[in-house]
């Protein structure tokens, strides 16, 4: 499975409709083989007008959860 992260505004009042969270964002890792610079631009491309950008991101450390299923706020914070 593809390590993915995501970053979403917490809105913990839940008092801004979902629509209006403009800075939320997904990032998949790609296969080692793409890593690095030069190894990037042999990815595959992104569709076009899909909104996906290829990124070459600095090493660091991340800590992971693991949940199956969808996370509620309630659980998230209890881990």
């Amino acid at each position: 499975t593809t390590p993915v992260f995501t970053t979403a505004p917490v809105d913990v009042d839940r008092t801004t409709p979902y629509e209006e969270k403009s800075d939320r964002r997904m990032e998949f890792v790609l296969p080692s083989e793409y890593w690095g610079s030069a190894n990037l631009e042999k990815a595959p491309l992104p569709l076009e007008g899909s909104g996906v950008t290829l990124q070459n991101r600095d090493a660091e450390d991340r800590a992971v959860l693991m949940f199956s299923g969808y996370a509620s706020s309630k659980e998230a914070r209890k881990r």
